[in-house]
């Protein structure tokens, strides 16, 4: 009995604490001064996206190789059964 009761209240009492909580105003964020700048900015993004770039160019000749191979061992078997088996 009580876990019918569980599973139907456990919603209704995260929605309801959600709601309160997204409409008391002491919970939420400060709002940033805005000096007409960009937080983020090129330069802060350019070592990532070099990194990005650079991993990017090392996964993907090893995925393709390995890719390869899974389609290698999957099809070489059906492959030799299928003309030995005549």
């Amino acid at each position: 009995m009580f876990e019918k009761v569980r599973d139907k209240l456990v919603p209704v009492v995260v929605g309801g604490a959600t709601t309160a909580m997204m409409a008391v105003s002491a919970f939420a964020a400060e709002p940033l001064v805005d000096s007409g700048e960009p937080i983020v900015t090129t330069e802060m993004l350019s070592p990532i996206l070099d990194s990005i770039k650079a991993n990017i160019a090392v996964i993907i000749p090893v995925g393709i190789a390995i890719f390869g191979i899974m389609i290698g061992i999957s099809l070489i078997p059906k492959l030799f059964s299928k003309f030995t088996s005549k």
